[in-house]
């Protein structure tokens, strides 16, 4: 699995924009859901005016509760996790609330494999002659630090739930990898992206 490309996130992730008109969403979320244009063509009518209020970039960063339709079940509770970035895009996770919570966990052991495998860009241009190295390195680096920095932030949301079932070891290793990820310099004085997380979070005893 490449998680260069969100639509490969193991989990139901959504862009949307500020009209929650959907941008892209990952392979699972399409898999789950009816194909739709909008955001509320999953919900079920009584959810539609809450998602309208509270799924908006002033509330980036807040969990949401709405009922969902999906393929196999209508009427399912899910817990919205939104971060909206510079752009006015939303970036959305649902998760089913009675979903297994070792699902979950499974998802996010997954996440953790997959970024073990990610390439570096940075390495890879490495041997490349400078004015190459400039050219070329450019829009793969920001691609690739975009993901990281959705995903980092998407985990980040997930953090307080996790805590509360003691969960947070794949969480944690993550969140550390891409951590590590973006803090690397890269050549020609890139300068690293500072962190996001709090680091005073209690961890897992996992």
């Amino acid at each position: 699995m490449n998680l260069s490309n969100p639509s490969n996130i193991p989990v139901p992730y959504i862009v949307i924009d500020a009209e929650l008109s959907i941008l892209s969403c990952s392979d699972s979320a399409s898999h789950i859901y009816e194909q739709a244009v909008h955001f509320t063509d999953w919900l079920d009518e009584g959810s539609i005016s809450k998602a309208k209020r509270y799924i908006s970039p002033v509330h980036s960063g807040t969990r949401v509760e709405l009922i969902m339709n999906t393929r196999k079940q209508p009427f399912s509770l899910y817990d919205i996790y939104q971060q909206w970035d510079e752009q006015g895009n939303g970036h959305l996770i649902c998760i089913e609330q009675l979903q297994n919570i070792q699902l979950l966990s499974d998802k996010l052991q997954l996440l953790h494999e997959d970024l073990q495998q990610l390439p570096s860009p940075i390495h890879q241009e490495a041997d490349r002659p400078q004015a190459s190295k400039t050219s070329r390195r450019s829009a793969r680096e920001r691609e690739l630090r975009s993901t990281l920095e959705t995903i980092r932030d998407l985990v980040d949301m997930l953090y307080p739930s996790l805590i509360e079932i003691d969960r947070t070891i794949y969480a944690d290793i993550i969140k550390n990898q891409i951590e590590e990820a973006l803090a690397e310099p890269a050549a020609d004085n890139v300068h690293p992206i500072s962190s996001k997380f709090n680091d005073d979070r209690p961890r897992s005893k996992n």
